[in-house]
């Protein structure tokens, strides 16, 4: 495959720029033959029933072989990011967008790290949200006593 101008960061042989660009140097990519659903699955450290799941949902291309399931190298990389996002915390409609902006020939760096500032705006206001929870607890906790039946206990009265 030949790219115009210089390609920024490692490419994986083998693997399409897109994908290789977004995987960890330390992926090793093992060059294979198109591969069964559950050796994909294995490899990509999902399920078979994950894989059929991405498939219904249009996050992965359906692909048959000769009557069976058959997966590239590419898929495999897919899946794996799917996972990694998923990881982070991103949902699968918003994979979807970002596998989408690899695609599109006009989306930009900016254009991903728009959408990575807003997970990370979700996140912090999920730790406020979290903190606060967390505080709540605390100051209940203070109103222990042993001596108290479970029906009398005030900490359950302010979770009520």
């Amino acid at each position: 495959m030949h790219l115009p101008g210089p390609v920024p960061g490692p490419v994986r042989p083998g693997l399409p720029v897109r994908l290789s660009l977004l995987l960890p140097l330390s992926t090793v990519i093992v060059m294979a033959q198109p591969r069964t659903i559950s050796r994909a699955a294995r490899e990509a450290g999902v399920h078979v029933e994950t894989i059929r799941y991405y498939e219904r949902i249009g996050l992965l291309a359906r692909r048959r072989g000769a009557g069976y399931r058959v997966y590239s190298d590419e898929e495999v990389a897919t899946l794996r990011f799917v996972r990694r996002c998923q990881g982070f915390g991103f949902t699968l409609a918003e994979i979807r967008d970002l596998i989408a902006l690899l695609d599109e020939d006009s989306a930009t760096c900016d254009d991903v790290c728009a959408r990575v500032e807003r997970k990370l705006e979700e996140i912090e206001a999920k730790l406020r949200e979290l903190r606060s929870i967390r505080d709540v607890l605390k100051r209940s906790l203070a109103c222990r006593s042993e001596r108290r039946r479970a029906r009398d206990c005030q900490l359950l009265n302010c979770v009520q």
